[in-house]
């Protein structure tokens, strides 16, 4: 079995197993400065 944890935009938690997404957490933050600076990213959100 292949298990992979990273975390993404805005500090969620992804849990991938065999190739798939198994988990999402919630966004831990909302905003980002450099995320609205640098990519125009008013607000974090997350979207399944």
């Amino acid at each position: 079995m292949d298990e992979h944890i990273i975390e993404t935009m805005g500090k969620t938690k992804v849990i991938i197993r065999d190739g798939k997404v198994v988990e999402v957490g919630n966004s831990k933050i909302d905003y980002c400065p450099l995320y609205h600076k640098y990519r125009g990213i008013e607000e974090i959100i997350v979207m399944l």
